[in-house]
């Protein structure tokens, strides 16, 4: 008995040096805001579907691998007041080049992971990096494409690495300008409506469109009247937007 003890006791030991200890699963906004990890995002320049950038790095010195997710409706404050802020869906994939991301819905930071130089310019520069800038360029084209992927969706953060994902987001102030890659977020309280319509517009497969549509009647108001001077969407994606608004929250007039 003794020696299956001692051999057991071992084994853990031999685990936990390999680095294979105890997963630690939270959101990414909750880890932040304990300092576990660094997080900067940026917008893209466009007001729905993959509209913001997010790098992220290991902050701490803890030897549990984080699993971190986004939670749908969390809302993201703009740094500048006359950009819209906005509101996440999810993790859409992690940038590999500057034309293509590998689908991703959680992020894994390993115990060795710490942060590199940032491959963005301070907060209010207008230029980012040039591989940045081209897939910045490609998601306001809609020629960013993610590569299929086989297996689970998890992404790992490799020593000495700062990694960038692209978020699906949609804009929530719609009367103020498209947060370009010069605005920067933070990360505000998850609004359950919100979640709600993200949630039921994803299961619906409604298109992009007719989401953001949604997520302008919660947050603004907006006729479709109002909404085509701005952003087109066809008749069919506003009746689509006003029936998953009427389930997640009150009448339409």
């Amino acid at each position: 008995m003794r020696m299956r003890f001692m051999v057991l006791v071992l084994a853990c030991t031999l685990l936990l040096s390999l680095g294979l200890a105890e997963i630690h699963r939270m959101s990414l906004p909750a880890a932040v805001a304990e300092g576990r990890v660094f997080a900067e995002m940026h917008g893209t320049g466009g007001s729905t579907g993959d509209a913001v950038t997010v790098e992220v790095s290991r902050a701490d010195a803890g030897r549990e691998p984080l699993h971190l997710t986004i939670p749908a409706g969390t809302r993201l404050g703009a740094s500048n007041g006359s950009d819209q802020g906005m509101v996440v869906a999810g993790i859409a994939g992690r940038v590999i080049d500057s034309l293509r991301y590998t689908p991703a819905n959680e992020i894994i930071v390993d115990l060795k992971s710490k942060r590199s130089p940032s491959m963005y310019l301070p907060a209010g520069s207008k230029q980012t990096s040039l591989e940045i800038r081209s897939l910045v360029a490609a998601l306001q084209n809609n020629q960013a494409q993610p590569p299929h992927a086989a297996g689970p969706h998890l992404l790992r953060v490799t020593r000495g690495e700062s990694v960038v994902y692209v978020l699906e987001a949609y804009c929530v102030e719609f009367d103020k300008d498209n947060p370009d890659p010069s605005t920067t977020f933070h990360f505000g309280s998850v609004d359950p409506t919100l979640r709600c319509i993200l949630r039921t517009g994803h299961s619906e497969e409604l298109s992009t469109s007719a989401i953001q549509a949604a997520v302008w009647i919660e947050t603004d108001g907006v006729t479709l009247q109002h909404m085509s001077q701005k952003f087109p969407v066809s008749e069919s994606e506003w009746n689509d937007a006003v029936g998953v608004y009427r389930r997640c929250a009150r009448p339409v007039n």
